[in-house]
């Protein structure tokens, strides 16, 4: 089996696990009570990590060659760190956008989480996503379009990214997410790349919601919100955070040009598999990778009509 039909059925079982994985933890929360942070916890090792090890055990792949446990040189650390910060605001922009059609819910986690101390906060909306979904997202399944072209492996790559959070309000700022860490796995060929990035993304804005909600009673809280949703206030939000955006966007693409000249080596193999040899994709193989991702796609409106 071709090795984009192994990850888009891999990927389509995770989505199945996302919405089904209640009814899976809920004899288990009948004996022991989840609290919101363990929760998030149990979600990210069943559902994402523990298919990773059984995908491995089925496949017999390389762990080290499909995960891209490798080094990255000390100046491309550098360049990947800021490109992290940089996405700040970027994914507040995109997250503004969203929010004039659906409800911004991510920030009730937040809510929810804020009598967890700041570490532990930290630990479970920063660390524990940068590392189970890097290693599914930009491990497994970007390791399937390892002989597909940067570009092609990195918007599909971000695309699953976006469809896999099963959540419209975190869909953009997840899908352009999920293309630039896909990009800086496949120039430096290493999952470290995209961890980096993914916990400085996640771990900024978790102290900025711990910032606001320690400093500001939630009176204020509510108060900075409902001004947020007035139309005209909300739309002058929007344009200050493009324009900051469209200046970090730039910023990005020049460290990502800088990242490709400290990583030349890389990118002689890029469009490779491991093996060194390329997989053809006949027709009815594309249809077969196709169909799983198509699935998925499917899966997601429904949740998202039902939503609305």
């Amino acid at each position: 089996m071709k090795r984009p039909i192994k990850v888009n059925i891999f990927f389509l079982i995770l989505i199945l696990l996302q919405v089904f994985g209640g009814y899976i933890i809920r004899p288990i929360s009948k004996v022991i009570k989840f609290t919101v942070a363990s929760s998030l916890l149990t979600t990210q090792l069943m559902f994402l990590i523990l298919p990773v090890i059984i995908y491995f055990i089925i496949t017999r792949q390389s762990i080290k060659e499909t995960l891209r446990f490798n080094k990255i040189k000390i100046r491309s650390i550098g360049l990947i760190a800021v490109m992290g910060f940089l996405f700040v605001p970027v994914g507040m922009f995109l997250g503004q956008v969203t929010s004039f059609f659906f409800y911004n819910n991510v920030q009730d986690v937040f809510n929810k989480l804020q009598s967890l101390p700041l570490g532990l906060m930290l630990g479970v909306v920063a660390l524990t996503p940068a590392l189970c979904e890097e290693i599914t997202m930009r491990g497994v399944v970007l390791s399937g379009y390892n002989g597909s072209k940067l570009w092609k492996a990195a918007l599909i790559n971000g695309f699953l990214f976006a469809v896999l959070h099963l959540n419209p309000p975190q869909f953009l700022y997840a899908l352009v997410l999920g293309v630039m860490l896909a990009y800086v796995v496949r120039i430096t060929n290493s999952i470290f790349a995209s961890m980096i990035i993914h916990f400085i993304f996640n771990g900024t804005n978790t102290l900025l919601s711990w910032w606001s909600m320690k400093v500001n009673s939630t009176a204020a809280i509510k108060k900075s919100q409902a001004m947020l949703n007035n139309t005209s206030a909300k739309i002058m939000a929007t344009v200050f955070l493009g324009v900051i955006a469209i200046i970090a966007v730039a910023a990005i693409v020049t460290l990502i040009k800088e990242l490709i000249k400290d990583n030349k080596e890389n990118l002689n193999n890029v469009n490779l598999l491991p093996s060194g040899s390329a997989e053809v994709m006949l027709l009815k193989d594309k249809i077969a990778a196709a169909v799983p991702v198509v699935i998925s796609v499917v899966i997601y409106f429904l949740l998202v009509m039902k939503r609305i």
